[in-house]
């Protein structure tokens, strides 16, 4: 393992991130650093002198003091960043007036409703907004601006456990409300600023590709290579590069970063000798085609480490691939600190950091005299790190694993890769010769469906996909700390570095042995279900459903609930009014009003929007728990709620509240 002084943005980097995870977790404000810069400046001042009065200036002190001074300093530096950059004004939610609304981003539609990023101005500031609009109405186009008489509302929270938090996502984007346009009342003139003229400059280069009257399946592909737009691409054929295991060559990352960065440079060599200035011909285009493809964190990354190998290469200097790993990284997030928590931001860097470690380790293992057997099997060795690299991650996050991946990304890796640099040329060629170009996009064509079938029957071989897979964060973090360790300690053996791996493996181990501590204990849920009741006890090898709904086991957030606590035997109780779990009765009184029963119930779930009278059923009952299910109106909800306030009686809104927990 290298030397940390001789590579110094390391640990900055290090200290860096690690004060954005503080800030984000701990919700820090921007306010709050004001006064903790000064405090901590103290406490390290205090330190000092403490130290030079007792230990006499030693070299050991001033070390630790300067290793604390750079981590406190960097791990601030994160903290204020992501506190400035999150910095939130409050929205004024619920309030219909007349907005001016300017479309930031176009996104994929769903089944009914068109989706942007976009911005309003409320009380002269300006608040990022998600935008809803019906798929019947005209396609807004980025840049444009109009005015509209709409609510803001709040992003909705996640309802159920382990389910995804679509306003958490959102807030890492400082989108915190959600607009829906019914009607436009006046269409204003675009802003005609660099995001403007990028957008023009997009769309005329989309529409360059008409004379080719591909379908909607194949422009899908061109969009999602060239311009970073996956909004044309069917469902159906996103699933089907996503169960292939190369669903990465969709999105505009380093790979074609690359190729670009080769292609501009052999192409720019032709006409300029001067390095210097080919370089900069070549970093200018560069960046001019992030902002072409959106700005997603893989670009900027591919973009700002090309960059720095071009300039290092421009200097003449070798420098370390991992520290200009390293450095894009450090820069990226210090202009914009909230790439940390972007997915493709994350697997990307992983997969990188893992070629550039890993790969050196196997390398002699696939090499071939044949240039291109040598070829194929250098393109095997990238995907085995690649994929091991970005492992923990892809468990974590998407809970799936294809066997069969190797075999994608051989055949659709490469025959990306000549569709992409063909599509460049042919961007030329249909401005230049019409003749050349529909021949040339013949060729695209024919590739591109090509590829396309070959993922259909990859993911067709469902037996090859693991599913339903949970590794938690702490398992996720300790599974990419044990496979550099390994790598680590392959590169060369010593006593430390296999103390290392001894303790990694011992806290794994522990990690599983947790839940077998917890045995004997339940853990008891009422889960968030518009239309249906459900509530589950879980125990140590058994779920125990109390349900109405017959076709519980096939619901999403059953699935996710289920993959997170682990597969055990599942037995379902079907209920109708009323049911017992330990010491606790349940009534439900749904639309017929029935609450007079032999027993006096714990928990009364008000369901369906049931005419009873609240006072009297709580005069009956007097219940320890009232529940409001999510399905009924909202103005019988009110008059609920005031009526367990007056007879102080506890209760859990869960249109409001979500799901709900009970103890033992």
């Amino acid at each position: 393992m290298m030397k940390v002084m001789k590579h110094p943005m390391i640990p900055i980097t290090f200290f860096y991130v690690n004060g954005i995870f503080l800030s984000d977790y701990f919700s820090i404000r921007f306010q709050t650093i004001f006064w903790v810069i000064p405090l901590t400046a103290l406490i390290l001042l205090f330190l000092f002198f403490h130290t030079l009065l007792n230990n006499n200036v030693r070299n050991e002190a001033a070390r630790f003091f300067s290793w604390l001074f750079v981590a406190l300093f960097f791990i601030l530096a994160g903290i204020s960043s992501y506190s400035f950059t999150n910095r939130q004004d409050k929205l004024v939610y619920e309030v219909s007036r007349f907005y001016s609304i300017t479309v930031e981003e176009q996104l994929k539609p769903n089944s009914s409703q068109n989706r942007y990023y976009g911005t309003l101005i409320q009380d002269n500031k300006k608040h990022r907004v998600l935008i809803y609009q019906s798929v019947k109405d005209s396609i807004w186009q980025t840049g444009q601006t109009f005015i509209s008489y709409v609510a803001v509302k709040p992003i909705h929270t996640a309802k159920n456990p382990y389910q995804f938090n679509y306003a958490a996502y959102l807030s890492k984007k400082n989108i915190y409300g959600q607009i829906k346009v019914d009607s436009v009342y006046k269409i204003l003139p675009p802003q005609k600023d660099f995001y403007h003229y990028v957008a023009f400059v997009r769309e005329q280069l989309k529409e360059s590709f008409d004379l080719h009257g591909y379908d909607q399946e194949v422009r899908g592909i061109i969009y999602a290579l060239l311009f970073g737009q996956r909004q044309d691409l069917s469902e159906t054929v996103e699933k089907n590069y996503r169960d292939a295991g190369v669903v990465h060559v969709l999105s505009v990352s380093g790979l074609h970063i690359g190729l670009l960065y080769y292609v501009l440079n052999f192409i720019l060599g032709l006409g300029i000798r001067n390095r210097n200035y080919r370089f900069l011909g070549v970093v200018s285009f560069l960046i001019f085609f992030a902002f072409l493809s959106g700005l997603s964190g893989p670009v900027v990354r591919s973009v700002v480490m090309f960059s720095l190998v071009g300039f290092g290469s421009m200097l003449r200097k070798n420098t370390s691939t991992i520290h200009i790993l390293i450095v894009s990284m450090f820069f990226i997030l210090l202009l914009y600190p909230n790439y940390v928590f972007d997915i493709g931001f994350q697997l990307s860097y992983m997969a990188v950091y893992a070629i550039i470690y890993l790969y050196p380790l196997i390398r002699k293992y696939f090499r071939k005299e044949n240039k291109l057997l040598n070829f194929f099997s250098e393109m095997v060795a990238i995907s085995l790190v690649a994929q091991l690299g970005v492992l923990p991650l892809s468990l974590y996050y998407f809970g799936q694993f294809p066997l069969l991946f190797l075999i994608g990304n051989l055949i659709v890796v490469t025959t990306t890769n000549l569709v992409l640099l063909g599509l460049l040329l042919l961007l030329a060629l249909n401005y230049i010769n019409e003749y050349l170009a529909r021949y040339l996009g013949y060729v695209i064509e024919y590739l591109i469906l090509f590829g396309n079938k070959v993922t259909e029957m990859i993911a067709a071989q469902h037996q090859w996909i693991l599913t339903d897979i949970s590794v938690k964060l702490t398992e996720c973090i300790v599974y990419i700390l044990l496979i550099f360790s390994v790598a680590w300690l392959l590169k060369k053996y010593t006593y430390k570095k296999i103390i290392l791996l001894l303790i990694l493996l011992i806290s794994l181990q522990i990690n599983y042995l947790i839940p077998y501590l917890k045995k004997g204990v339940t853990e008891q849920y009422v889960l968030y279900d518009y239309r249906n009741f459900t509530y589950v006890e879980l125990s140590s090898d058994k779920y125990h459903f109390y349900t109405t709904d017959p076709n519980v086991q096939q619901q999403h957030y059953i699935k996710e609930f289920i993959r997170e606590k682990g597969k055990k035997q599942i037995v379902i109780h079907h209920v109708e009014n009323s049911f017992k779990n330990g010491n606790k009765l349940f009534l439900l009184v749904d639309s017929l009003g029935i609450y007079k029963t032999s027993q006096k119930a714990d928990v009364i779930v008000l369901i369906n929007n049931p005419a009873v009278n609240l006072d009297r059923l709580i005069e009956y009952h007097q219940p320890r728990q009232l529940i409001v299910h999510p399905g009924n109106k909202k103005w019988r909800k009110e008059n609920w709620l005031t009526s367990c306030d007056k007879k102080n009686i506890p209760y859990h809104d869960m249109r409001e509240k979500g799901y709900m927990t009970f103890n033992n």
